[in-house]
Parts: C-alpha cells; sequence; structure tokens
C-alpha cells in the first residue's frame, strides 16, 4: 500500500462513460492494493458487499438527488457524490 495521504479520484460523469460508483470503488482500492480488481476477493480478502450493498449504492448515487455518501472498507475511506467518488487510506 502507499503513503497515508496517497488518494485516488475518479469522475462520476466522464464523456462517453457513465460508471458504478460499486465496481469504481472497487477499482480504486485495487489500484491502491496493486492487484486487479476482479482478483481483489480473493487476494487481499477485500468484498465491497460485506460493507454496503452494491446494488443500492449504483441506485442511490445514479438518482436525481444530490447524495454524499461516506464509509470505511478495509482501512480506507470511501466518498461518493453524484460526481466524484474518493478513496484515501484511512
Amino acid at each position: 500500500m502507499g503513503d497515508s495521504n496517497e488518494t485516488v479520484e475518479v469522475s462520476l460523469r466522464e464523456e462517453n462513460r457513465n460508471p458504478k460508483p460499486s465496481i469504481v470503488t472497487t477499482e480504486a482500492i485495487a489500484t491502491f492494493e496493486e492487484v486487479e480488481p476482479e482478483s481483489l476477493p480473493m487476494t487481499r480478502g477485500i468484498r465491497l458487499y460485506d460493507h454496503i450493498d452494491p446494488e443500492a449504492l449504483d441506485k442511490l448515487v445514479s438518482g436525481d438527488v444530490d447524495v454524499s455518501i461516506c464509509f470505511g472498507i478495509e482501512g480506507y475511506q470511501v466518498k461518493i457524490t453524484n460526481s466524484k467518488l474518493t478513496v484515501e487510506e484511512a
């Protein structure tokens, strides 16, 4: 893992791309862990659904209401708004 002040920020409103927050969260944590997102559960034991319902997260953020969601997952702090996802080491 990197230094405690490292941050990964991802736009959730990029042109020609409407990424699901659940997938982007997994990809960002995999970046910190230096593994492929698909192998994160097997190699590091990190599963998003152990901490938050991925389908509910995607529906909530894709809605027309402004949201700001924060939660912790395995030593990371995740903050999601309608337009941006930020993951920092806790």
